[in-house]
C-alpha cells in the first residue's frame, strides 16, 4: 500500500496503536485519497464505496468520530453516545454483499477508546478505524451487486477509484489506471488482451 508521505500515517498504519491514533490526530493529516473521516457511521453504500476506492487506489483507513472541518481542521469528538460501537468480529457483515470475497480479507476495524488521562482531550472518547490493505494481485475491486440508500447508488460490475472522493472508473479507463496504479508501485506486468 502506499501511504501519503506523512510519518504519523505511516506510523498509525505500521502500529495501529492508542499512541499512534493520538499522534495522527495531533497531526490532523487531512483527508486524502487514503484518509477518510467521519464523525458517525454512515450507510452501508457508502461506506462499500469508500472501502471499494480505497482498495483499489492502494488501500487507507476510515477513521469514524472524527469529522474534518470545512477549514482543514479536525474535530475528534469521537463516536456519538446515539451511533452505534461495530463489534470487529460482525464488522464485515455489513458491507459484504457488496464486495468480492477476497476482500473480506482485506479489511479490518480496530477500537480506539480512551479511558484515562493520559491522552488528554480524548479521555472518555471512542473511535473506530476501518483499515483497507490490498495486495496487487487482488485488484481490480468490483462490485458485487446493486445498492441504493439516500443519494448513494452501487452498481453490480463497476470499479471505483479514490481521488478526493470516490469515482467510477469506466471499462474503457481500466487498463490506463492500473497500468499506472501498477507503475507507480514499481510492479513489472504483462496485460494480455
Amino acid at each position: 500500500m502506499s501511504i501519503e508521505n506523512k510519518d504519523s500515517l505511516l506510523d498509525f498504519f505500521k502500529e495501529p496503536t492508542l499512541e499512534a491514533f493520538s499522534n495522527f490526530l495531533e497531526e490532523n493529516v487531512g483527508e486524502g485519497s487514503q484518509v477518510e473521516f467521519k464523525g458517525r457511521w454512515i450507510n452501508d453504500v457508502k461506506l462499500a464505496k469508500i472501502m471499494m476506492g480505497m482498495a483499489n487506489s492502494g488501500g487507507g483507513c476510515i477513521v469514524i468520530g472524527v469529522s474534518e472541518e470545512t477549514d482543514g481542521s479536525i474535530a475528534a469528538t469521537g463516536i456519538p453516545a446515539d451511533d452505534r460501537v461495530y463489534d470487529p468480529a460482525d464488522f464485515s457483515k455489513i458491507v459484504e454483499k457488496y464486495l468480492p470475497q477476497k476482500v473480506e480479507k482485506c479489511i479490518s476495524i480496530k477500537n480506539f477508546f480512551y479511558d484515562n488521562d493520559v491522552y488528554g482531550s480524548l479521555k472518555g472518547k471512542k473511535f473506530q478505524v476501518v483499515f483497507i490493505s490490498v495486495e496487487i494481485g487482488d485488484l481490480p475491486i468490483i462490485c458485487e451487486s446493486d445498492g441504493q440508500r439516500e443519494n448513494e447508488k452501487l452498481r453490480r460490475g463497476e470499479i471505483y477509484i479514490r481521488r478526493a472522493q470516490p469515482i467510477l472508473l469506466t471499462m474503457m479507463n481500466c487498463r490506463k489506471f492500473f497500468l499506472k496504479v501498477l507503475k507507480q508501485n514499481g510492479e513489472c506486468v504483462k496485460i494480455l488482451h
